[in-house]
């Protein structure tokens, strides 16, 4: 079994299609920040504070509950847009990160994709160099069945190794807030509307699952 930590966890990309409002195509949403005066549109780097900015109707709630629900369909009971035998659409979110795999680290592109055979948007050599930077591509692609979680056959040895490691994890608080949490990746969402919705449980003394977090003494996340 190997121990993995991972760091730098940075979204870059979102790619959906048959989402909401968007039936025409595949719409690609590029999380990067700006330089002023750069030709290279990523030349920045991935930004750590996005604006989802449209009208009404517009998709912007469909977007982070695609983001949400990728990532709710690795929960101990997947959860989200995507969770259901039913749900419809493609969604694929591109991470670029730094794994510690046995004490050797490494800059990884991590693929997250559900509603497709295979990869909802690939990536090629030049683009893993110029935009990834780094040609390590975990790919990583999970469904709902009728049995209950599938992971998709274009599944690479990396993604299988980061699925693996966070089924280990399922359950685990973390050990303190900042510094070497061992976090797990989180996604905290608010309803569209702003409510403020009251807990269906209350967990007294046990904050992190009160939170909706999870973490793993084999699966690190620390700040950079």
């Amino acid at each position: 079994m190997q121990n993995i930590t991972v760091s730098d966890w940075k979204l870059i990309r979102l790619t959906v299609d048959e989402l909401g409002p968007f039936r025409n195509g595949k719409r690609e949403f590029d999380f990067f920040g700006i330089e002023p005066g750069a030709s290279d549109p990523f030349a920045a780097g991935p930004a750590n504070i996005y604006m989802v900015l449209a009208k009404n109707a517009y998709g912007k709630t469909t977007v982070l509950e695609a983001i949400f629900g990728l990532f709710g369909l690795l929960n101990e009971k997947p959860n989200g847009r995507f969770s259901q035998f039913s749900a419809t659409g493609q969604a694929q979110v591109d991470i670029r990160s730094t794994w510690t795999i046995d004490g050797v680290s490494q800059d990884v592109l991590l693929s997250l994709w559900t509603g497709s055979g295979g990869p909802v948007r690939t990536w090629d050599h030049e683009e893993l160099d110029t935009v990834a930077q780094t040609r390590n591509w975990a790919k990583l692609g999970v469904s709902m069945t009728a049995q209950g979680l599938s992971v998709n056959s274009q599944t690479n040895e990396l993604g299988a190794l980061f699925f693996e490691a966070m089924q280990r994890s399922l359950g685990q608080a973390p050990v303190e807030l900042f510094g070497l949490s061992q976090n797990l990746p989180t996604v905290l969402y608010f309803p569209a509307d702003r409510r403020v919705v009251a807990p269906a449980e209350h967990y007294a003394g046990d904050a992190a699952r009160y939170l909706g977090l999870s973490a793993s003494p084999s699966v690190q996340f620390r700040r950079t």
